[in-house]
């Protein structure tokens, strides 16, 4: 897969201080996958971006078989690939799990290309798991706040898109952002490339939403 600008990347300082995710996350994670995609007829699995890989071991001790790619070579992923280039896999795969709010870096119409992407390396029948932040939480929660000691968090909404700042005290910031979206407009761009919703959890009072949609037969 050849290079194209990165996005949101993690730096060294970001690495060090929230690099480890609580193991107690990634087994509650892991449970829902395993609910959504049960075996045998879920196992071969595209986890995008995979990170560390954390949910690609989990799930791999249940017997799913997963193939990770992310963009970041700290991370040593299987394949070294982005989101915008993913139509040089297969499209065979049983579900695909975008975690850990991974989607939304770009503008709306590649976002939406994105996940078009994402849908075309389903089989038919296959399900796409997207784990992402949901904006009615997001808006009119503008401010600041510490992360850890002397580590503050600076975040905005505007336009449906969050702005991210992590000053590290040492004169370190890290930026992020993302485009921010509600269920039913995430719903509705899965039904325009051919996919059907299939379970949807979402609350204004969490940052994070669920959604699984099937690829049609």
């Amino acid at each position: 897969m050849t290079g194209v600008r990165a996005v949101n990347l993690y730096s060294a300082h970001w690495r060090e201080c929230f690099g480890e995710t609580d193991a107690a996350r990634t087994q509650a994670d892991v449970m829902c996958l395993r609910s959504v995609l049960p075996l045998p007829d879920f196992r071969h699995i595209l986890d995008v971006p995979c990170g560390h890989g954390r949910h690609r071991r989990a799930l791999s001790e249940h017997g799913y078989e997963v193939v990770g790619v992310d963009n970041d070579p700290a991370v040593s992923p299987q394949i070294l690939g982005d989101l915008r280039e993913l139509d040089v896999l297969p499209s065979d795969f049983d579900a695909v799990i975008n975690m850990w709010a991974s989607f939304g870096y770009f503008d709306p119409h590649e976002n939406e290309r994105v996940l078009a992407s994402l849908a075309r390396r389903l089989r038919p029948g296959g399900r796409l798991v997207l784990d992402l932040f949901n904006r009615a939480f997001f808006e009119g929660r503008d401010g600041e706040r510490e992360l850890r000691p002397g580590i503050v968090e600076r975040s905005r909404t505007e336009a449906g898109r969050r702005h991210c700042e992590i000053r590290y005290g040492d004169g370190h910031v890290d930026t992020f952002e993302w485009q921010l979206y509600v269920p039913d407009e995430l719903v509705a761009l899965g039904v325009a490339h051919g996919l059907s919703p299939i379970l949807t959890a979402a609350s204004p009072d969490r940052a994070a939403m669920q959604i699984v949609l099937a690829r049609e037969p």
